[in-house]
């Protein structure tokens, strides 16, 4: 799976949350790389570590938070080994990170063009600010984004509010975008514009686009590759064709099984939840809720199996192989 054009690689991380004198393990072992130009998705349910494995690229982890083993490699070096001003520098103007729901991050006392001037690098002054913050908002969509820098956080949509956040994590011309859920709370039509200029974004200054979702549907129409990650671990990788025509893990077979779709009335659950980190069942960590599950699924954690277009993790499909 590995390629020239990589600028993110995560290698053999390993997280762990500190709970009383106690690190749980909740990132095991998660290896993915993100190349450029591409918009890769990580999906799974909630509590799968999605979250957690896009903070630990930026250095934004819990205070209880324990980087237990691995590499985060960005364009070659290692994040981990970097200082925290080294890290901060890499946030600031590398890779940008619009989280979900907007109006938690956005300042309700200050105005859109007022929070775009505090990202405005230096020394940039006067005039040539306003310019900088006008050109970010048109990027970001915006028709008229002179009267956008007038406006207060509520005097906006919530699409709006998002394309906003867009905007400060354009104005640095970063090289990598993590979109942490952006389309919680939109509307259908909102989702779909927002992601369609995403897209045209990747296209005109190469953008490399990691995309946190639970949302199969928006994968299937907007991203190149995804990751299936389940309780801290990673499931299978592929393009999103070869894995929606033809998923490998049983995991991701329960994820597809439980889209709605088009001339289908029967949706399949997935029984079960997702373990928590206090209580992570030995083998397989999906084996309690598999149905193909079998002895070895139980004892031991399944192998990383790699083909030269999928990544998989899982037993069955070895012992089919």
């Amino acid at each position: 799976m590995k390629a020239a054009e990589e600028i993110l690689e995560v290698r053999d991380f390993s997280l762990g949350l500190v709970i009383g004198k106690k690190a749980y393990k909740v990132l095991d072992s998660i290896s993915f790389e993100l190349r450029k130009g591409e918009i890769l998705a990580l999906i799974g349910e909630s509590g799968s570590g999605k979250t957690l494995a896009a903070l630990s690229i930026i250095g934004l982890l819990p205070r209880n938070a324990q980087v237990l083993s691995g590499e985060i490699l960005y364009e070659g070096k290692n994040i981990l080994q970097m200082t925290e001003k080294e890290r901060r520098k890499i946030r600031r103007n590398e890779i940008a990170t619009i989280f979900q729901d907007p109006v938690n991050y956005l300042n309700p006392l200050m105005s859109i063009g007022q929070q775009l001037a505090e990202i405005v690098p230096t020394p940039t002054k006067g005039k040539d600010i306003v310019e900088v913050c006008t050109n970010s908002l048109s990027k970001a969509g915006f028709k008229e984004p002179k009267k956008i820098l007038r406006k207060y956080p509520h005097e906006l949509s919530g699409g709006m509010c998002q394309r906003a956040m867009l905007a400060m994590a354009l104005i640095r011309s970063p090289k990598i975008i993590i979109a942490d859920e952006i389309t919680t709370a939109l509307d259908v039509n909102t989702q779909a514009a927002l992601l369609a200029h995403l897209g045209e974004l990747k296209k005109q200054y190469n953008l490399s686009l990691l995309m946190i979702t639970h949302d199969i549907g928006l994968v299937a129409s907007n991203c190149d590759r995804m990751v299936v990650m389940y309780a801290g671990t990673v499931f299978e990788i592929g393009s999103v064709n070869q894995v929606m025509e033809n998923p490998i893990q049983p995991y991701t077979k329960a994820l597809l099984s439980s889209i709605p779709m088009i001339g289908s009335q029967k949706l399949e659950a997935i029984p079960g939840t997702v373990p928590s980190i206090l209580s992570m069942p030995d083998g397989c960590r999906f084996n309690p809720r598999c149905k193909f599950a079998v002895d070895v699924c139980r004892k031991t954690r399944p192998p990383i199996i790699e083909t030269p277009e999928r990544v998989v993790a899982c037993h069955v499909f070895q012992q089919a192989n």
